[in-house]
This record gives structure tokens, C-alpha cells and sequence, in this order.
């Protein structure tokens, strides 16, 4: 049996994630105001972190692109590389080597992220990176104690490579096309974790002000690459 890909089924999948995230966009605020008690935090890093977790993004839940059997495209013909499921995460450009932990949404629809803040979480419940579409990893910015894992992410330039492997040695290489900073709940749901025909990679983690008030930061940094 051969794995192929059917272009029909492909664009119905598109069309679904477009609907499931416009459906999720308008449900939810993309960054809400009150946190949630789990082991995942609620994606924010600020030096109140200890005291308060506060969300970063509202994130719908996607499923993997499907594979099905048809004699349209076969996978063989188009070279394409393996997705992996990432255990880390390495940013030569900003001394990044961080272990990257599986995480889904939280009860209130937020994307959750790793409680500690050396690792990264990434959104198991979306795109493997490597698949077509956008896969998403988010990091903390810092904590009360000091600078966190992508404390420096903001200081990536297009070009720069991040490399995310798995347990098994399998890398994959994405180079930095933009990035971009927006209001924190001003957000394009549907760029970051919406559909797309490419194979992209997308870093996010906060910037702007920090609020005391509000224990949080005014904007969100996202990275977006491409699979090289």
C-alpha cells in the first residue's frame, strides 16, 4: 500500500481549518484576561509569572493534515520531508537549546504552555512540523527571576535557522521569514495557526510594555519560518 495525498480531500481540509478557525475567533478572545489553574500555563511571561499566570493566545483546535489513499499524488514523487513530533528546539542565532513539551487547550480555549521557563510548548493538537500548514511553538519571555528561554527571541532577523528535532535524531531546519509584533489582543488568529499551503514554523512569545497592574505585556512577538 502506498501512502498518497488527495488533492480534493487536501482543499476540503483547508476549507474545515478555515471555517474551525474563524468558528474559534469569534468564540473566544485571542488573548482573554483571566487565567486558568493547570499544569500547562496559560502562555504569558512576566516577572508577576510566579504569581499569576496570564494567557497569551486563544488557540482552536486543529487536526493533522489527512493522508488518504488515492491515485492522484503519491508521496514518493514529491520528495517530502518526514514531519516530526519536536523534543527540542535549537536557535543558534540567540543561544537557544530548549526542550520542547507537548501542550493542547485549556478548558477556557487557551493554547497552554510549560509551567517552567527554560522549555517551549508546542501545540500538539496542530500541525507537526514539517506538515503543510503552520505548526506553533510558544516560549516565555521572562519570570520574576529573571530572563526566560525566548528572552531574545525578539532579536532574530529573517535568514536566521531554527532547527526542532525529535528522540529518534530526525532534524528539520526552518529559516526565519518575518516577524512581528501585535497588540495582545489584536493578533491574526488565522496567520498563526490558521491554514496555509506552506511549511511553516511560528515562535511566539510576548513584548511590548509590561502592565504591573495587569501582570501582563501589551503585544506578542510571533516569528514566522519556513521549512528550509
Amino acid at each position: 500500500m502506498k501512502w498518497t495525498i488527495s488533492i480534493l480531500s487536501s482543499a476540503l481540509l483547508t476549507l474545515l481549518l478555515l471555517v474551525a478557525v474563524n468558528a474559534a475567533f469569534f468564540q473566544h478572545d485571542f488573548f482573554p484576561e483571566q487565567p486558568v489553574e493547570t499544569d500547562q500555563e496559560e502562555f504569558v511571561a512576566s516577572p508577576a509569572a510566579a504569581k499569576r499566570s496570564s494567557p497569551v493566545a486563544t488557540a482552536p483546535v486543529f487536526s493533522q493534515p489527512a493522508t488518504v489513499n488515492s491515485p492522484d499524488i503519491e508521496m514518493s514523487e514529491l520528495n517530502l520531508p518526514t514531519a516530526l513530533y519536536p523534543t527540542a528546539i535549537e536557535i543558534p542565532g540567540i543561544a537557544v537549546s530548549a526542550e520542547v513539551k507537548p501542550v493542547g487547550v485549556l478548558a477556557n480555549g487557551q493554547m497552554g504552555v510549560p509551567a517552567d521557563t527554560v522549555s517551549v510548548g508546542w501545540f500538539e493538537p496542530g500541525i507537526r512540523p514539517g506538515n503543510i500548514g503552520n505548526a506553533v511553538i510558544a516560549g516565555h519571555v521572562d519570570s520574576r527571576s529573571g530572563p526566560a528561554v525566548f528572552f531574545h527571541l525578539k532579536e532574530l532577523k529573517p535568514g536566521d535557522e531554527i532547527t526542532v528535532s525529535d528522540g529518534e535524531g530526525q532534524k528539520l531546519v526552518f529559516v526565519v521569514r518575518e516577524i512581528e509584533s501585535y497588540k495582545a489582543n489584536d493578533a491574526p488568529l488565522d496567520k498563526i495557526f490558521g491554514a496555509t499551503d506552506r511549511r511553516m514554523l511560528n515562535l511566539i512569545t510576548c513584548t511590548g510594555t509590561f502592565n504591573g497592574t495587569t501582570d501582563d505585556y501589551s503585544e506578542r512577538l510571533v516569528v514566522y519560518s519556513e521549512l528550509k
